[in-house]
C-alpha cells in the first residue's frame, strides 16, 4: 500500500503550468579575429512593417525610410560595411544573432570588461540563430568558422 505520492508529483519542474515565452532579441554588431567590435540591439523592426504597410494602402503618407530608428540603424550597417572594407586583413563580418536576454547580458558584460574574444565566443555558443552578411565576396562562413583568432590580423604584434 503506497501513502505518499512519489516525488514527480511534487516536483515543480514537472508542472503542467505553462512557462512564460522568453523574449529573444536581435543583435548584431561586427566580429573579427580579435572578437566582437560591436554589439548592437537591433531596434524593433515590427513598427517599420507597419508602418510600410499602412503606406502601400494609402493611410498614411508616411513609409519607415523615413522613421529616425531606420535611418540610423541603415546608417550604423553602412558604416560598418566600410569598416570591413578598410580592415579586411581582420578577417570582418558582420552579424546578426538570435538571443536571449540574459545571454545578451553576458556578452555585453564581457565587451564592459575589455574580453572581446569571450564576447564572441558566448555570441557564437549561445546564440539562437546567427545570420551573416552578404556583399564582400568572401566565403563568411568560413570566415566565421576561423575567427576569433587575432593571429590571423598580419598587424597583430
Amino acid at each position: 500500500m503506497i501513502y505518499a505520492n512519489s516525488f514527480s508529483q511534487f516536483n515543480e519542474a514537472n508542472s503542467n503550468e505553462p512557462e512564460e515565452p522568453i523574449e529573444l532579441s536581435w543583435y548584431y554588431g561586427i566580429a573579427d579575429c580579435h572578437g566582437l567590435e560591436s554589439f548592437i540591439k537591433e531596434p524593433n523592426r515590427e513598427v517599420w512593417t507597419e508602418v510600410d504597410f499602412l503606406n502601400s494602402i494609402g493611410v498614411s503618407d508616411i513609409s519607415s525610410a523615413k522613421l529616425d530608428d531606420k535611418k540610423a540603424f541603415n546608417g550604423q550597417l553602412n558604416m560598418m560595411q566600410m569598416r570591413c572594407r578598410a580592415n579586411m586583413q581582420r578577417h570582418p563580418v558582420i552579424y546578426r544573432a538570435l538571443m536571449e536576454p540574459e545571454d545578451a547580458d553576458m556578452v555585453q558584460d564581457q565587451l564592459d570588461s575589455g574580453d572581446y574574444i569571450m564576447g564572441l565566443k558566448i555570441v557564437k555558443a549561445n546564440s539562437k540563430e546567427i545570420q551573416l552578411a552578404r556583399g564582400t565576396g568572401r566565403n563568411l562562413e568560413k570566415q566565421w568558422a576561423k575567427i576569433p583568432n587575432p593571429d590571423l590580423d598580419p598587424m597583430h604584434g
